[in-house]
């Protein structure tokens, strides 16, 4: 557990890092095998190309991703998204181990071994912080490190991190291996290679005017039903969908009284009191109890940067031992006391560590002060590091653990020994780990710093304050059951009715907090229905009627967002079908636009420099004659004439172009083979009958 901590503390891996890898590749069997099924459906979370997840298993999973993720310095995912994440490798690794089975892929210990431990360690294990050194490059004394320790007593958290690793590893390699040989099997047609050489062979230089869409009022341009359901069959499958429920809703805010704000100020004004007479040794606890601050206690001595605003002056006008009086700061109460007298400090040091171990602590103690010894005498510090440090980091780096700050690591042992210390004497800190022997090489200059405790509270509401919000969400239920009096009287009393959603059957985040209980009411509800009981979201309460109910299949044309959108694109045919009109007979492009420009475009690219992606435009190109006009061209963004003025021809390697069109097929491959199994596979998803 102790290394598990260190690991958090060092590790500032991004969120987005671990959601690629989550998305792209699975956890091994040994986070996936399936517990014993007590109850039936009821225990099963799903079942992917017939293999069952138990709650039980599931649970596990969520425990061993809950550790990944704070082991890498993310302490602020959500556990649904952890769940969707454990949802997600259990399918993953299901529909992967089920078609690789039917092929005899699987990936050996041996090729595991050579991508954990070999010379050529896999892309994976590089990215992962715990195993990085402050260059964030790749260290294998961090993974021997952990290795050795992770089958200690007491290490069972640490064995499931690496586990974790070593399955998102293995089927990698195994999903490497599948999508090789699907891409392999595949070609480029010869026909196709050679046109998109001849695509890429040729360009064009010409004059282009246009007329954009955005210049024609949209008020002037009402499509017919006709026109709107055209236009709908002819984007249908852009409105596939798994089902999903609008909610509309009412937020009822829950204020702090002034009750609430008096009652916070008494409570602070209590703990200034104390804090005049509080020991300490029972500081610390005392302010870290007092707190609701995420890390309320800094103990180090700091300038008046590192202290906030409205404390700066009284920490360095006021006698030690002094308490301010308490203070509203932007919805917070607080109070603040002076823990020493001004002293001058430097801000950072440069020092050079040796970790010293032993069988006992005097043992260490004695070979600490031998190294000090030896030190002194003149040998050289990287060299007695290489040889004494326990520390593999101190090791490989001669003992140099570079700048500093005084308070970085939140221990007062350490800057006390460190900053008092004269550059170029030693300090020893004794630690769980050993002892640390530390030499001072460098020190910014002194500037004036102090040690302070804040007290800070926020003003919440009280719990007359809930109830007095509960029962006015609670009586607006009981008068507008109904879609109608809901409307009406949101109406009459000038509330807010915002959208939610669309929620999908599983989610889990939302513009609101704690969504999931809407989520699985909007599910089980009726369209219009009003809901019972107001919904608890932190500090706001929720009522909702269902708006809008969309079974798996296709998004209605009568759906606002697709109706929006329809209507968008109808729209534009008729804006299109009028200027198209317009520039029917157009010889000129002067009589198109004051502006015309000069372009220069490649047949095999659609973008055109000012204009956007424009297919239509540059296919003509292709197929004009030279310094004849081209008019009308339908765009996407507006109708246009163009002038070709030069064709251009460019040699094309013809091995290469036929070796990038393959490069295409595997990437595409590559890209949607794992998501086109997954679409296909036999799947059942209970997750909302849990969650």
């Amino acid at each position: 557990m102790a290394t598990l901590e260190k690991i958090r503390s060092h590790s500032k891996v991004l969120f987005a890092f671990i959601a690629i890898a989550l998305l792209s590749f699975v956890v091994g069997d040994a986070l996936t095998n399936s517990s014993n099924i007590f109850f039936g459906s009821r225990n099963q979370i799903g079942k992917v190309e017939g293999n069952e997840l138990s709650a039980e298993t599931f649970q596990k999973q969520i425990s061993v991703l809950t550790d990944v993720y704070k082991s890498s310095g993310q302490t602020q995912i959500s556990e649904g998204d952890i769940r969707d994440a454990a949802w997600n490798e259990f399918v993953q690794s299901s529909v992967l181990k089920s078609e690789t089975d039917k092929l005899g892929l699987s990936v050996t210990a041996l090729e595991l071994k050579e991508a954990t431990l070999g010379e050529n360690v896999h892309p994976i294990l590089r990215q992962i912080p715990a195993f990085q050194n402050e260059n964030r490059q790749f260290d294998r004394n961090k993974l021997l490190n952990l290795l050795a320790r992770m089958d200690n007593e007491g290490e069972e958290n640490l064995k499931n991190y690496w586990m974790f690793w070593e399955g998102q590893i293995s089927n990698s390699i195994l999903l490497e291996k599948y999508t090789a040989l699907a891409s392999n099997a595949m070609a480029a047609p010869k026909a196709e290679v050679a046109f998109l050489n001849t695509l890429n062979s040729k360009g064009a230089k010409l004059l282009i005017a246009s007329k954009p869409y955005r210049e024609l009022n949209d008020s002037l341009f009402t499509p017919s039903k006709a026109a709107l359901d055209k236009k709908y069959a002819e984007n249908k499958e852009r409105y596939k969908t798994k089902g999903y429920r609008v909610v509309k809703t009412i937020v009822f805010d829950v204020v702090p009284s002034k009750a609430d704000s008096e009652q916070i100020a008494e409570k602070v004004t209590n703990a200034a009191d104390y804090l005049k007479i509080v020991k300490d040794d029972e500081l610390q606890y005392y302010v870290s109890q007092e707190s609701d601050t995420e890390f309320p206690f800094n103990g180090a001595y700091r300038t008046a940067n590192d202290i906030e605003y409205s404390f700066r002056d009284f920490a360095f006008s006021a006698k030690k031992d002094s308490v301010s009086p308490v203070i509203l700061d932007g919805g917070y109460y607080k109070t603040a006391k002076v823990l020493s007298d001004i002293e001058l400090r430097s801000d950072s040091v440069k020092i050079n560590a040796i970790l010293v171990g032993g069988t006992s602590l005097e043992g260490a103690r004695a070979t600490t002060d031998s190294l000090i010894g030896v030190l002194k005498a003149g040998a050289d510090f990287a060299t007695v590091s290489s040889k004494h440090s326990m520390h593999p980091q101190l090791r490989q780096n001669g003992g140099d653990w570079g700048w500093i700050r005084e308070g970085q690591f939140g221990l007062d042992t350490f800057d006390n020994a460190v900053f008092k210390t004269k550059v170029g004497d030693y300090a020893k800190i004794e630690t769980n780990q050993g002892i640390y022997l530390i030499k001072v090489t460098d020190k910014t200059a002194p500037v004036k710093k102090v040690r302070l405790a804040v007290i800070s509270n926020r003003i919440v509401s009280g719990g007359q304050t809930f109830a007095a919000a509960y029962e006015k969400a609670n009586s607006f239920i009981a008068k507008n059951n109904t879609k109608e009096k809901f409307l009406n009287a949101a109406d009459a009393e000038n509330l807010i009715v915002r959208d939610l959603g669309p929620l999908t059957e599983n989610q889990s985040r939302s513009y609101v907090e704690n969504v999931r209980p809407i989520v699985r009411w909007a599910f089980n509800s009726k369209l219009n229905e009003v809901c019972k009981k107001p919904f608890d979201s932190n500090d706001k309460f929720l009522v909702c009627f269902v708006s809008e109910i969309v079974e798996e299949g296709y998004i209605p044309a009568s759906s606002d967002n697709v109706s929006a959108q329809i209507e968008s694109m109808a729209r534009q045919d008729m804006k299109a079908d009028q200027l198209m009109a317009e520039l029917a007979n157009v010889t000129d492009l002067v009589s198109v636009s004051s502006k015309i420009d000069t372009v220069s475009v490649n047949f095999s690219y659609p973008y055109i420099t000012g204009y956007g992606t424009e297919p239509a435009v540059v296919s003509s190109a292709v197929k004009a004659e030279a310094n004849a006009v081209v008019a009308p061209i339908k765009g996407e963004n507006g109708v246009y004439a163009i002038r070709v003025l030069e064709v251009q021809d460019s040699p094309v390697n013809e091995e290469m172009g036929a070796r990038k069109a393959q490069d295409e097929v595997r990437g595409f491959v590559n890209r949607m083979m794992l998501r086109s199994l997954i679409e296909d596979a036999d799947m059942v998803d209970n997750r909302s009958t849990h969650y």
